[in-house]
């Protein structure tokens, strides 16, 4: 009776220990984004002049309500710090998650939560570098030379950072391809047979998460995830499913 007491106590011990630690990392996430939200909203104009730097020279924004600039600056400054405290979030995450996985499991996901990272944020700053630019002129081009675009501060920023999340999105797809692999979902061979297939549907994902109807805008998206899954039957051909 007494050892059965005192096994329950260990493992509420145990439980409790596990809520304080998750407790305390996620007071270290709340903080280190309050801060990095907070110093992004002081330097909320140079986010702001980097933002607009696809629209040319001679359009401006415009905003209807009284508070929706210091609203959309706020929001801009929220995604500034969500981008920057990525790491520290991702960092606490593992720290939380490490203790309950075994050597093998360690093994596999010390290189894919940097992997998932590190795409995601190339796959932003490609889509705003490369892709938002071309899109937003093929897409003014429509005005001609007797309509002026008014360009609403808030429905532009959405614009931008739908489109580059949507890239950041589909630059995960090599990750997603070895995960697949691993359980011997995916194989290299099916990837090569089937490469046209996998091309179509790419295109189609490109379409979907663009928040614009034109063929460049896609097109533009969607190269180099193409690119991407050619690079990718490397990584799955490496990749030694776990039955084997």
């Amino acid at each position: 009776m007494t050892q059965d007491a005192g096994a329950v106590d260990a493992r509420s011990m145990s439980f409790w220990s596990h809520v304080r630690e998750l407790r305390i990392r996620l007071v270290i996430v709340v903080l280190t984004l309050a801060v990095l939200v907070t110093v992004a909203f002081i330097c909320v104009n140079p986010l702001f002049r980097l933002l607009i730097l696809p629209l040319p020279t001679d359009v401006g924004l415009n905003f209807i309500g009284i508070a929706e600039a210091f609203l959309v600056k706020f929001k801009l400054a929220l995604v500034a710090g969500l981008i920057a405290s990525s790491p520290v979030v991702v960092g606490q995450l593992w720290g939380f998650v490490r203790p309950a996985l075994k050597d093998s499991e360690v093994k596999y996901a010390v290189p894919v939560v940097p992997a998932v990272l590190l795409l995601f944020l190339a796959g932003v700053v490609f889509t705003f570098l490369f892709v938002i630019p071309p899109a937003v002129m093929f897409l003014l081009q429509f005005a001609g030379d007797k309509l002026q675009p008014v360009l609403m501060f808030d429905s532009y920023f959405t614009f931008v950072v739908g489109l580059s999340v949507a890239g950041g999105l589909l630059f995960e797809m090599p990750v997603v391809l070895a995960f697949l692999a691993k359980l011997g979902i995916v194989t290299y061979a099916g990837m090569a047979k089937h490469w046209r297939i996998a091309v179509v549907i790419i295109l189609i994902l490109a379409a979907a998460l663009t928040p614009t109807p034109d063929a460049i805008t896609m097109s533009i998206l969607a190269a180099p995830i193409i690119a991407l899954y050619f690079a990718s039957m490397w990584i799955v051909k490496m990749t030694k499913p776990i039955n084997k």
